[in-house]
């Protein structure tokens, strides 16, 4: 019973963690050693080849089982003599008479890791593996974390490779060339591929969890806010409504009453799910006010729903929302609070994803690594709402003459017109009586900006 009890561990466990587990060896009591292999979760994995023997584990000392092989990630790599496991996507494939590069990466950094694998010194298994190799495979690799002679700084000396998971590269639809984003919309399973969108999720992963360990730090409790909820919380937009009614069927749906009996035209929904109207919350501002009465201070980070249509990139139908509250506090600490999570938090970045901001810096944002330096580095500066108005306006003024300047001689540059010609295109300069370049920006619709005069305000 005992040795039945911990194969379904086993089992349980390997289902679980959703990896290939392969010949697990159960020996006891002088009896031939008994296999349980091609176990594989077949929810992620088809055709699978078997990996090598990872653990060995015996029913009579569960505690001298066989040393594992470390799995590492690629981010992490450092030189060292120990075998090490790489597991990820195969990227390219370069094949020589004597040996193979295969580029890996396992989605902990951009670069991934370069994987040699010399023919002499690995077994016939891995030798038609390589045959089989195409970009997209899922593979495992052991080895040694050596120093590379290439462009890269490190590289795995491999002595095996096993396919994980195959892919047809006939019909897998990404090739070495850099695809566009929107390509990218159109295969929904691979959209995570791209480095843009990897870059993204490895900066959100480390600003979520550098926002909850400033928090929690900082004495804050976390609290979990409904996200259904019959409660308007800032009453300025439009809501999600969330309904089990049958909406298909708008003759069946019930329809309110006043207390006079009467129809009123609205659903009834007090025979809905929550008996009243409900909706996908706009924040949890009002939820956290109440709990930090009762608990001090606390703080909500989660999923926040906004239904203003809008196609900007400005505006977003769902996005994650860090709202504090703390009890017993003024303005002053909660500009103090506001000032050193932004630090702390854009430094924990600075320090951990590099990589990927210098991807952003080249291809998205050429200053926003100096950006970000600023912030962690300069003081904030704490003025009145007044002030602030009064130096927004100045500043508004100065953005619209210069921008209007720049616009009329990057027009002037690249038409290679003379000034006459251009002040007679409708369009092209302020006209006669336009003093400054507010009203002729107001005029030109193709260049939206703000405007400072009482007209627009």
């Amino acid at each position: 019973m005992a040795r039945i009890c911990l194969l379904a561990g086993i089992v349980a466990y390997a289902r679980r963690s959703s990896r290939l587990v392969s010949a697990f060896q159960i020996s006891s009591n002088g009896s031939t050693g008994r296999t349980l292999s091609h176990f594989s979760d077949r929810r992620y994995f088809m055709n699978t080849q078997i990996s090598p023997i990872r653990m060995n584990v015996s029913t009579d000392t569960v505690s001298e089982a066989t040393k594992v092989i470390k799995r590492i990630k690629t981010a992490n790599a450092e030189p060292s003599d120990v075998i090490v496991s790489i597991e990820g996507w195969v990227r390219t494939v370069r094949k020589q008479k004597t040996l193979a590069f295969v580029e890996v990466n396992d989605g902990s950094s951009l670069s991934g890791i370069q994987c040699v694998l010399v023919f002499d010194d690995i077994d016939e298994v891995s030798k038609k593996d390589i045959n089989k190799l195409t970009t997209g495979c899922a593979v495992e690799l052991t080895g040694k974390i050596v120093p590379s002679g290439g462009k890269q700084k490190l590289e795995l000396s491999s002595s095996n490779i096993r396919i994980v998971g195959a892919c047809p590269g006939e019909t897998y639809p990404l090739a070495k060339k850099c695809q566009t984003l929107e390509y990218f919309r159109t295969i929904v399973h691979l959209r995570p591929r791209p480095n843009t969108i990897t870059a993204v999720a490895r900066v959100r992963s480390v600003l979520a969890g550098a926002i909850h360990r400033f928090f929690q730090d900082s004495g804050f409790l976390y609290v979990q806010t409904p996200l259904i909820t019959a409660s308007d919380c800032e009453g300025a937009g439009e809501m999600f409504r969330v309904t089990t009614m049958d909406l298909d069927n708008i003759k069946e749906l019930p329809e309110a009453k006043d207390e006079n009996g009467i129809l009123t035209g609205g659903v009834d929904y007090s025979e809905d799910f929550f008996g009243k109207p409900a909706y996908l919350t706009v924040s949890g501002q009002l939820g956290g006010e109440t709990h930090a009465c009762a608990l001090g201070d606390i703080y909500t980070f989660g999923p926040t729903f906004r239904a203003e249509n809008s196609q900007t990139a400005r505006h977003l139908a769902e996005f994650n929302m860090v709202e504090p509250e703390m009890a017993f506090a003024d303005l002053e600490s909660a500009m103090n609070n506001a000032e050193n999570m932004l630090r702390f938090v854009i430094q924990e970045v600075l320090d951990k994803c590099d990589e990927n901001l210098t991807f952003f810096n080249k291809f998205y944002d050429k200053e926003l690594k100096k950006r970000l330096q600023k912030i962690v580095s300069k003081p904030f500066i704490r003025i009145s709402y007044w002030q602030a108005i009064e130096y927004l306006q100045k500043e508004i003024a100065n953005t619209v003459s210069s921008t209007a300047q720049h616009k009329i001689r990057s027009f002037t540059s690249s038409l290679n017109l003379s000034k006459t010609n251009i002040n007679q295109r409708r369009g092209g300069v302020p006209r006669k009586g336009e003093n400054d370049n507010r009203q002729f920006l107001k005029r030109n619709k193709s260049w939206v900006v703000i405007v400072d005069d009482e007209e627009s305000m």
